[in-house]
């Protein structure tokens, strides 16, 4: 009998310890999802720096959006891009020799090379 009451309990605890882990997969997976959307990127930038775009209140402040840039114009760029469209707010993209970065390189002295035959320049 004590036997057959360890094995019992064992395999409970197994079952729990897959039962729980199933459940943490699960909420990532959740969450993992509602990342991506784009009232879950609004609500964060808003908290973040957006409510200084609300109009009519006294911690309203112009916002430039300087130079950005992301390698990969993924789900979070394409939802920031929406997201300055749909407050109006003016922002700048550009690359410091008129072509996307990865056109270039930078080397380990600081020193930025753009394609070869271009001219250089020594930060």
């Amino acid at each position: 009998p004590q036997q057959w009451d360890r094995d019992l309990c064992m395999r409970l605890q197994c079952w729990l310890c897959c039962l729980f882990l199933l459940g943490i997969c699960a909420a990532g997976l959740v969450f993992g999802n509602a990342v991506d959307t784009y009232s879950f990127n609004e609500r964060w930038i808003d908290k973040q720096w957006g409510f200084a775009l609300q109009e009519g209140e006294e911690y309203t402040a112009p916002v430039w959006m300087g130079e950005f840039g992301y390698l990969n114009q993924g789900p979070f760029w394409l939802t920031f891009m929406r997201y300055l469209a749909s407050r109006d707010v003016d922002f700048a993209y550009w690359a410091i020799n008129g072509i996307k970065f990865s056109e270039g390189y930078n080397n380990a002295n600081g020193v930025y090379t753009p394609l070869p035959g271009g001219p250089r320049w020594v930060a």
